[in-house]
């Protein structure tokens, strides 16, 4: 017998060896072609992974296939955004299966000039690309990747924005053609169960088992995911859900058609249609629960930010989510653009490192298109809003893998451990329950087997933290504390520090009073209050609020030194305001807490704040000491009101003053390094390196969307006091956590012990399968809104 020849690349069987490369051969060309792209950019390493072996199979393309990507209509309506040059795509790909995929697949850049990044997202089978549009262009780029295997899936009529396709469309049909078939082969069933099969004619008896296994192939339609994620799963030699699952179904469907065949029984096509059709639907309420907790989320715990819209020459803050088509927007200097827009003053310098990663400014002119996430430089512009706000995308750019500091521990941990071991026990299980039947009966043993594969299931493992950690994110959402991803939870409830930025955090940014001393500058009265509302510090939000009137004056251009103050000017006229050691190192008013007023190179006076404690502050800061965390006050401001916050603050309060932006992050580092769990609350751009540097960093907003991407999360300046009660919910979401993995070991236990014992049928152990995962997702919604509901939340 002549040896098979097996494809080098896809690992398929090959018809013959006429198209080879030396000793190795190809089932076809394009095989070959892709082997001889990952030989010659240094990839051969692709074959050497545990995935590698049976990589997918090329598809063939025509020459003119993708030539409408030759369209610039087209092609800009894929963009994610084009800047400099730069540009960046989406593609869905369901093709991607593997960590062999995504290790060829982020291999982009070695294989093709021009394309510069490629990232790949697993859950969602997409992949980002960023490329050099004067080197290589979209259609050459989605030409790769379909010559790899990676054809994308280019919908046109989401390009138009056209969202209305169910994106369980394919899940409803599988369910319909299950729901069908169970149907009717419990009609054909009724013969056989009502006379025992005995007064059925042979012939329609014939006919009827013949009719059940043509139902087999629907069947097997409906339960393709199933089958795929196993087969999948084998393949990556990783051991899913869907295996043991699977096995039953194969389990089913071949010993029904070998009885029916061998006319040694009527077969369990019925079961397999029940199986199938009561499993389908506990994986459709399973992904309705889901999607509305995600859209509750999505629309109830928006950014607790606002934005300035301009309306008949007055200005209101509103939320992000009001935002709408056509709203002017007023952005000032560090704010970030919540929205794609185009640009309504003449010229601005935007920072777009919050999207591509790059902090070189890029100029932007009249009625040039800004990207949401770019960063304002510079004085405030303008905008007109192009597009409807997205949640969903800031978020996405938040939690860019840049701003990833941590990686999964403890209870995270251990829950998926458990779930990827799992099926194997399950497995191992079901084959001894089966070899203790097999003697007594064969048709029981196979019912065992098929019982325990189906009835345990880890769902519930994998579902306990998504769903515990959302249901309190939802809770911080409403109550305007927004954390970026589901783990922070975790890492909220391991905090043991933290340490409180005084200005803008613990004191009010509003309503705390300006004191002005100093020589009359009225003439200028105008232009500096120009010049502070371009800044979003809280000083200098004190300041203009201070100033009467409004102002129109232009500012020529505009700068703001972290930890120094402001520099504007207006035609001929120069204004700096800032601390004392900047302006006039030897001005007898750097032992006050003043903001400096230089007009021209001559100090005018000087803009005292008379600091006024937020409500609650030092309960706040009472609470959380009371509650076993230590307490820090840290601030640029000097040590004037060291005394007044000791006396208020609790006992064994550190506090330091005088402290600029670089030396804050100093002391989280010198405290993480004595092994503190730190939380840093600040200024969201100010205190901007400590938040990023603590364990979980909290920036506090008010009446402005400065936050930094290196913050965990967001806080309404207002919600502050609700702090004590944030971080005891997050402790409780812990314990709520091992009580729901508790209640599905129980489950499990109970469920494979009856399974095992022959008191399961298939069809009952698959109506009972998903009721676990119900049971967990109300367990963790219902307590921890219950929890909420007593802490006042």
């Amino acid at each position: 017998m002549s040896e098979k020849l097996i494809c080098k690349h896809c690992s398929s069987e090959c018809p013959d060896d006429t198209i080879s490369l030396g000793e190795n051969v190809f089932c076809c060309n394009g095989c070959k072609t892709v082997y001889e792209i990952l030989q010659d950019n240094n990839l051969a390493g692709f074959y050497n992974m545990e995935d590698g072996s049976g990589a997918l199979r090329p598809d063939s393309i025509d020459t003119d296939e993708f030539a409408f990507l030759d369209n610039a209509e087209i092609t800009e309506k894929l963009k994610t955004y084009s800047i400099n040059g730069k540009s960046k795509v989406i593609f869905n790909l369901p093709q991607i299966h593997c960590s062999a995929c995504i290790w060829l697949l982020e291999n982009l850049p070695k294989l093709k000039d021009g394309i510069l990044k490629s990232e790949v997202n697993f859950p969602n089978k997409e992949i980002d690309v960023i490329y050099d549009e004067t080197v290589i262009s979209i259609r050459s780029v989605v030409e790769l990747l379909a010559a790899l295997g990676y054809r994308p899936k280019l919908d046109l009529t989401s390009m138009e924005g056209n969202k209305s396709k169910s994106p369980n469309r394919s899940l409803y049909i599988k369910l319909g053609v299950a729901g069908f078939s169970f149907g009717n082969l419990m009609m054909l069933a009724f013969p056989e169960y009502l006379s025992g099969g005995e007064a059925i004619e042979p012939a329609i008896k014939e006919l009827i088992n013949w009719l059940n296994i043509l139902f087999i192939i629907p069947l097997l339609y409906a339960g393709s995911d199933y089958l795929k994620s196993a087969y999948y799963g084998l393949k990556t030699k990783i051991f899913n859900i869907d295996i043991p699952i699977s096995i039953g179904i194969i389990v089913l469907a071949v010993r029904s058609t070998v009885d029916i065949v061998t006319n040694s029984g009527h077969g369990y096509v019925d079961s397999l249609g029940g199986l199938l059709f009561f499993l389908l639907i506990g994986k459709l309420f399973q992904q309705k629960t889901y999607n509305l907790l995600s859209f509750d989320r999505d629309y109830k715990s928006y950014f607790p930010l606002s934005v300035i819209r301009k309306t008949n020459n007055e200005n209101e803050h509103i939320t992000l989510k009001d935002i709408k088509i056509g709203d002017v927007l007023l952005i000032r200097n560090n704010e970030i653009i919540p929205t794609d827009s185009l640009l309504e003053s003449e010229k601005a310098m935007m920072d777009y490192s919050f999207v591509t990663g790059e902090s070189s400014p890029v100029s932007i002119t009249h009625h040039e298109k800004i990207y949401a996430g770019g960063r304002a430089l510079g004085k405030a512009i303008e905008v007109l809003v192009t597009e409807e706000f997205d949640q969903s995308y800031l978020t996405k750019l938040w939690n860019n893998d840049a701003f990833e500091k941590f990686s999964k521990k403890g209870i995270s941990k251990m829950s998926n451990m458990i779930a990827r071991n799992f099926s194997i026990v399950v497995m191992i299980i079901g084959i001894a329950a089966f070899a203790f039947w097999l003697p007594h009966s064969t048709a029981k043993a196979f019912d065992v087997l098929t019982a325990i594969l189906i009835i345990a299931c880890p769902c519930a493992l994998a579902l306990t933290l998504p769903f515990t950690y959302g249901s309190t994110m939802r809770v911080f959402g409403r109550n305007r504390f927004f954390i970026k991803t589901d783990g922070i939870v975790e890492f909220l409830s391991n905090i043991d520090s933290f340490v409180f930025d005084k200005t803008g955090t613990l004191t009010k940014a509003t309503d705390g009073g300006i004191i002005y001393k100093g020589k009359d500058f009225e003439k200028y009265k105008s232009i500096v209050k120009a010049a502070v509302s371009n800044s979003t510090h809280p000083i200098s939000s004190l300041i203009n609020s201070s100033i009467s009137g409004s102002s129109n004056e232009e500012i020529g251009s505009f700068e703001e030194l972290t930890g120094k103050g402001i520099i504007a000017t207006h035609k001929d006229i120069t204004i700096r305001i800032g601390s004392a050691k900047w302006i006039e190192p030897k001005s007898g008013t750097q032992a006050e807490n003043a903001a400096v007023l230089e007009i021209n190179g001559e100090v005018y006076g000087a803009f005292y704040n008379r600091s006024e404690f937020r409500d609650n502050a030092f309960e706040t800061l009472e609470e959380l000491s009371k509650n076993g965390y230590d307490i820090s006050i840290i601030s640029g401001d000097n040590q004037k009101d060291e005394n007044n916050i000791l006396a208020k603050a609790p006992k064994g309060t550190k506090t330091h003053f005088n402290k600029l932006p670089h030396e804050k992050l100093d002391y989280i580092a010198e405290l993480q390094g004595n092994g503190a769990n730190t939380a840093m609350v600040g200024d969201g751009l100010n205190d901007a390196g400590a938040l990023a540097k603590a364990n979980v960093g909290i920036a506090i907003a008010e009446k402005s969307n400065n936050f930094t991407p290196g913050s965990d999360a967001i806080l309404l300046g207002d919600e502050l006091d609700k702090l004590p009660k944030f971080m005891q919910m997050s402790k409780s979401a812990i314990k709520i956590a091992y009580a729901s993995i508790g209640i599905s070991f129980i489950y499990n236990t109970v469920g494979i012990s009856f399974a095992a014992s022959g008191h399961l049928s298939p069809v009952v152990a698959a109506i009972l399968m998903p009721i676990s995962s119900i049971s967990v997702i109300v367990f963790t919604v219902s307590a921890v809104n219950l929890i909420a509901k007593r802490k006042g939340l």
